[in-house]
């Protein structure tokens, strides 16, 4: 099981005056983990995968020696995730995304299409890209990753619910839980934060 890692942010300058983007470059490599099972353990052997919004390609980090480096590729909007993860795996594909976000890539392009990758994917995955959207975008998106899946493939994604209280669900194994979960709902769980 992969250890989870908290990330780092810093606040760094954009493009434009007065405008700041997150650098985010995340430590987490639970990824694997997390799409894994709900995907019903399939064998990641010679498989292509799409992470998109995959950061520093904490998905393959975290993922087992039997998924080829060559055969993932990750789709991210922020140049500096992008660079660390071609610096730890450079066999990957790490491809830049210049679509606007107003936290992330400031001065990308509003609506971009998903960029062609001449490829398609036996998994497709996006892990918390969601929450940063709309709900327009994110359908958008996911008709445009769709069209890169191979038939029989599986897109799998995550978002977080603004109404899910983890103390409330009988799921919830809250002996490994932080003190935070005890703040009630994710929507005040980030107000809070």
């Amino acid at each position: 099981m992969a250890v989870v890692q908290r990330s780092k942010t810093d606040l760094i300058p954009a493009g434009e005056a007065g405008k700041y983007e997150y650098t985010f470059l995340s430590g987490r490599t639970l990824q694997f983990d997390h799409f894994n099972a709900p995907l019903g353990n399939p064998d990641w052997g010679g498989k292509r995968i799409l992470d998109f919004g995959g950061n520093v390609g904490g998905f393959l980090l975290g993922a087992p020696p039997a998924i080829r480096h060559e055969d993932y590729w990750c789709v991210d909007l922020h140049k500096p995730a992008l660079e660390r993860g071609r610096t730890a795996l450079p066999q990957a594909h790490f491809v830049f995304y210049d679509r606007y976000h107003s936290l992330y890539n400031s001065t990308g392009i509003v609506d971009l299409p998903v960029p062609n990758l001449g490829q398609m994917f036996d998994y497709i995955l996006a892990f918390s890209v969601f929450t940063h959207t709309s709900i327009r975008e994110m359908r958008e998106i996911l008709h445009q990753l769709g069209g890169m899946l191979k038939r029989g493939g599986a897109l799998a994604f995550t978002f977080g619910d603004p109404n899910y209280d983890p103390a409330k669900d009988p799921r919830y194994d809250m002996s490994a839980a932080d003190q935070e979960v005890h703040w009630g709902s994710n929507l005040k769980h980030r107000l809070l934060r």
